[in-house]
This record gives C-alpha cells, sequence and structure tokens, in this order.
C-alpha cells in the first residue's frame, strides 16, 4: 500500500501528445469506476463489459470492476453491433463501459439487450477529483475469493462463433507466479503494449504483470513500426511481448537495412552473426557491441523480447538471439 504512489503507471503515447497517470492517479479512477458501479446497483457476481482501446482508463475500468466484486468482460472494439448484442447475451452482462467513439455502437447493442442496464462512459474518468459526478470512496480490498469469477474472455471466433473462457482469480494470479519465476520484473521496468488489452497474452504481459511489480506500462495511440520503435527509445522499453509478427517486421527491417549496405557489409554481417552465435555457446554475449545500431534501435534499456499466442520461425528467434 502507498509503495508507488508517485510512480508513473501507464503512459500513453499520442503521435503529437504524451499522457502519463501515476499509481496515485490510476488508484482513483478506478475507485471512481467502482463508485459508479455501485450507484448502478452493480452486486458481487454481475457482468460488466468493456469496449474501448488500450488507455489508464481501460485498465481502471477493469480493476474497478473487480473492486466491487464483478466480473470483467472485455470485448473485441472490431465487433459490429449485432456481435456486441450477442456476446452481452451470452455473458448475461448487467453494465458496459465504453469509451465515445464506440458508443453508438453499443446504443445500437443494447436495444436488443434487456439485461443491459447501464452504459458508462469511460471518457468520463479523471486522474483528479470532476469529471463524473460519483464521489469516489477508499476502493476496499476485492470481495472475489480466489476461486471466483474474475474475467470472460472471448475467443476470436476464426473456427466458430466466439466462446467465452472463464478465468478465476487464482487462474491470473497464477499466471503472474509462473512468469516471475522465468524472469526478473521490477519496478524500474517498462512495458510496452501494443496488442489490444482484451486479448488474453496483452491482458497478463502488459497489464497484469507491470502493475503486480509497480512497473509502468506503455500504450500506443497509434500501431505502426515508426511509432513501436519511437516508444523503444524515447519511453526507455525494458520488455516487450508480442506475437511473433511483430519480431518479424523487426527482423525484416534490419536484414532489408544490411541488403541496402553492398556486399562488404552483407558478408559482415553474416560473418558477425556467425561469431555472436559461437559467443553465446560460451556464455558471452556480444550482441550490444557487434550490433551497436541494431541495439540503439530497440532503446538503451530492453531486456526482454518475448513472444507468444502462435508459433514463432525458429530461424527468426535464432537470427534475433544472435
Amino acid at each position: 500500500e502507498g509503495r508507488f504512489t508517485d510512480r508513473v503507471a501507464v503512459i500513453v503515447q499520442g503521435e503529437k501528445q504524451l499522457e502519463e497517470f501515476t499509481y496515485a492517479e490510476l488508484r482513483h479512477m478506478a475507485e471512481t469506476a467502482a463508485a459508479s458501479l455501485r450507484v448502478a446497483g452493480i452486486a458481487p457476481g454481475d457482468r460488466c463489459a468493456l469496449l474501448a482501446d488500450n488507455h489508464a482508463r481501460w485498465c481502471a475500468a477493469f480493476l474497478g470492476i473487480l473492486g466491487v466484486g464483478g466480473v470483467a468482460v472485455p470485448f473485441d472494439t472490431t465487433l459490429k453491433p449485432a456481435e456486441i448484442a450477442t456476446l452481452l447475451r451470452d455473458a448475461g452482462c448487467r453494465a458496459i463501459f465504453a469509451s465515445k467513439n464506440y458508443l453508438p455502437a453499443v446504443r445500437a447493442a443494447a436495444e436488443s439487450c434487456p439485461n443491459l442496464r447501464h452504459t458508462l462512459v469511460l471518457d468520463a474518468l479523471a486522474p483528479a477529483s470532476g469529471g463524473t459526478g460519483v464521489s469516489p470512496v477508499s476502493l476496499p480490498a476485492c470481495p472475489g475469493r480466489r476461486d471466483d469469477l474474475a474475467a470472460i474472455l472471448y475467443t476470436s471466433g476464426t473456427t466458430s462463433d466466439p466462446k467465452g473462457v472463464m478465468l478465476t482469480h487464482s487462474n491470473l494470479l497464477a499466471e503472474i507466479d509462473a512468469v516471475l519465476q522465468v524472469i526478473t520484473v521490477n519496478p524500474d521496468d517498462c512495458v510496452l503494449g501494443v496488442l489490444p488489452l482484451f486479448h488474453a497474452l496483452p491482458l497478463l504481459a502488459n497489464f497484469w504483470l507491470p502493475f503486480s511489480v509497480g512497473a509502468s506500462a506503455v500504450f500506443l495511440q497509434s500501431i505502426s513500426s515508426g511509432e513501436i520503435l519511437r516508444a523503444m527509445r524515447e519511453r526507455e522499453v525494458s520488455i516487450f511481448c508480442v506475437v511473433p509478427q511483430f519480431f518479424y517486421l523487426i527482423h525484416k527491417r534490419v536484414l532489408d537495412e544490411v541488403q541496402r549496405s553492398g556486399l562488404l557489409a552483407r558478408t559482415a554481417f553474416r560473418v558477425l552473426l556467425r561469431v555472436s552465435r559461437f559467443l553465446r555457446t560460451v556464455g558471452l554475449n556480444a550482441g550490444p557491441m557487434l550490433f551497436r545500431r541494431v541495439h540503439r534501435t530497440l532503446g538503451p534499456r530492453m531486456r526482454f523480447l518475448i513472444t507468444g499466442g502462435s508459433k514463432f520461425d525458429p530461424a527468426i528467434g535464432r537470427d534475433l538471439r544472435d
């Protein structure tokens, strides 16, 4: 309690602006979200949907839902109104947090969802007093027990209709424990998140993990290779966890630059890769010295590049390790 109050919890990088939210501000927004749910009559076990882009307000709403013992149900932001309605009915949602740009779709979906009683505007959550008209109260300990339902994550529906995967508080806590047994994550780390938080991998890597140790999470308003690389450098990202495709793009960018550099440079690059690979076998990491330009591109504090969600091409993994 209070250990990370003034530390930055969330950074939202836009192309022309930067928003920072401390742990104290994030907690205030979570308390405001919880107070709004209490006013709406949401009780422990009630399902509350969440439809918004990655932002500190998304995180606050999720925490607020759990704070009143509710079940968070994050939705894919690409869903159409009919699809939103289907999932609202399937999960039995009584409330939904949505940002302004998704309100028209939510209102259209709500017409066929009589159990949905409350639509809460996510943009009203502010890091300081004011904004919602609801006075936050100190967020109590989550009333849920370890075996109680905490979240329902819907599959993408690529092979059949989306299925709601039911996750307990124990499920989420076990994931964090498992990660921290493999790698060290501390309050000085900065975790870059580019995948939507409604997926399981980013929910763990870019939300639960950094907040569990007092680290910072970085979200991007615009996802592009330029914005990702800018965040790595300027935000001094130390952990980057994404699906394989993002690393394929980084790999291609490096090789394309080498390809444009002439025969001598291409030959030298291949030789240095072999040297680096050999040195790895004897416990030496010469990468930062042999490939300074690549390391500068990834930022000065990068420690872990982590991938998951689908099969990773071993040849590209070997190149990146070298």
